[in-house]
């Protein structure tokens, strides 16, 4: 068979299986949403909702009280749902202008563009990391990643939050500046997660990304003004520090930070679980800037940067839920992506394990408590949520650190080279003074061949090892 059809067919065989998987993924997410929906599930949705109506009223989520936020909801004939509202005022904001269609028709919207979002959010990483079979890799993962059904079982924000990062991710690797930091500037007005990686754009000396970060921003405080007032804005920053209760420890089996899951292993001493907690996240906090931060001297990998600070993001505060794990389909991919490559097929396996160890505690939560099914509690202080963020982050760790070593390996090498040389050069003045005659060819092939077997192998032509 031509080598040109053997390509073609397995091209065609590979978009063939990408669009199966895009198609499988995209309609078990959609049958989802609908089973959420008509089981009245999305809870957090109606959060969002009730925000809106209550800004459209001229009144504040924030400043309500538990009794006054509740009767408000059912006043407005809203059942099912959640105190506080902890977000940014955009969210409600995008959603006040639809707030007199009626919640079910808001809802089947919402419902529609988290899909779209989740799925679009795939496919964009996938194209990012070299498309071909990522983009089967990366559908079957979202296939199997239990926080994407979860954002959809509770209405969730993370799909869209989820879109907004892979748009960053492949901004940023492409160096498309302006969408880097606008992507970034609706991420963060969605949820503040994404701000860290601001903080890495600084860091990186991207200025002009940080700014289209602060231009997106104003761009969007200026349309959610008219919405929600400056007043919002203003009670917001007064009460955030104390929506997201920093001294409590939240030990419930779906919280995947470090405070969560000392509080499971230590129940009956949660001042002790908080300390160690905090302790083991600032420890995360300074390895991530120390393994991120640029540096003259070495080469820098932007896709493991940003892979491992969505990575670290989830362990570091209070409690982050279940469900904003979809956000780890970024890192899945980036490491899942390099593991593969490099043919260590065991850290690939247990990563996996990791992954379905992780969805089994959401599938004993959530449908296997309607069927029930109950699990003995020991399966769930081993904390796999908070296991999967660490194995990841330090599969990142590891293979930055590989980045990091390799000018000095390269060095090395070159230094190596040079003394080989310096050795048969030397040979060939001693035996040939006059430096009239042969030197000694094979004293010097000896000694450059064995440099030259430990060094990368560089294409005629090319820029850097292996043509990079």
């Amino acid at each position: 068979m031509p080598e040109s059809s053997l390509k073609s067919g397995t091209s065609s065989g590979t978009i063939a299986a990408s669009v199966i998987a895009a198609i499988v993924a995209t309609a078990a997410l959609t049958t989802w949403a609908i089973f959420a929906s008509v089981a009245s599930q999305p809870i957090d949705f109606r959060v969002y909702y009730l925000a809106a109506e209550v800004w459209s009223h001229g009144g504040s989520p924030y400043a309500m009280s538990r009794a006054a936020w509740f009767a408000y909801g059912h006043r407005v004939g809203l059942h099912d749902f959640v105190w506080p509202y902890r977000y940014p005022p955009y969210t409600a904001a995008a959603l006040r202008p639809f707030v007199s269609l009626g919640e079910p028709a808001v809802l089947a919207t919402w419902q529609s563009a988290s899909v779209a979002s989740t799925a679009a959010a795939a496919w964009l990483l996938a194209r990012a990391l070299g498309g071909r079979t990522m983009y089967v890799a990366a559908f079957l993962l979202l296939l199997g990643l239990a926080p994407a059904y979860d954002t959809l079982l509770v209405g969730q924000i993370n799909g869209f939050l989820l879109l907004s990062l892979a748009v960053a991710f492949w901004a940023m690797l492409r160096h498309r500046e302006r969408t880097l930091g606008a992507s970034l500037a609706v991420g963060t007005a969605l949820k503040l997660v994404p701000a860290a990686l601001v903080i890495y754009l600084l860091a990186r000396r991207r200025w002009r990304a940080t700014v289209w970060f602060v231009v997106g921003l104003a761009v969007l405080t200026l349309i959610a003004v008219p919405l929600v007032g400056v007043r919002a804005f203003i009670e917001y920053a007064q009460w955030a520090i104390d929506l997201v209760r920093p001294e409590s420890v939240m030990n419930g089996p779906t919280n995947a930070t470090f405070v969560g899951a000392m509080g499971r292993l230590l129940p009956h001493s949660l001042d002790l679980a908080r300390a160690l907690g905090r302790g083991l996240a600032s420890a995360a906090l300074l390895a991530t800037v120390a393994f991120c931060w640029p540096r003259r001297e070495r080469p820098h990998d932007d896709a493991l940067a940003f892979a491992m600070i969505v990575a670290v993001l989830p362990l570091l505060p209070p409690f982050t839920w279940f469900h904003q794990l979809v956000l780890l389909l970024l890192p899945l991919l980036v490491v899942g992506q390099r593991l593969w490559r490099a043919g260590r097929r065991w850290e690939l396996t247990l990563l996996a394990a990791l992954l379905a160890a992780t969805d089994a505690i959401w599938i004993f939560i959530n449908p296997g408590y309607w069927f029930g099914l109950h699990v003995s509690d020991v399966y769930y202080r081993l904390s796999f949520p908070t296991l999967l963020c660490v194995a990841l982050w330090t599969l990142c760790a590891r293979e930055m650190w590989l980045v990091m070593r390799r000018p000095a390996m390269e060095e090395e090498a070159v230094r190596s080279v040079r003394t080989a040389r310096g050795i048969a050069w030397s040979g060939h003045r001693a035996v040939h003074p006059s430096r009239s005659g042969v030197y000694d060819r094979g004293r010097c092939g000896d000694a450059l061949g064995a440099v030259r077997s430990e060094l990368p192998i560089t294409k005629p032509g090319a820029g850097g090892p292996e043509g990079g």
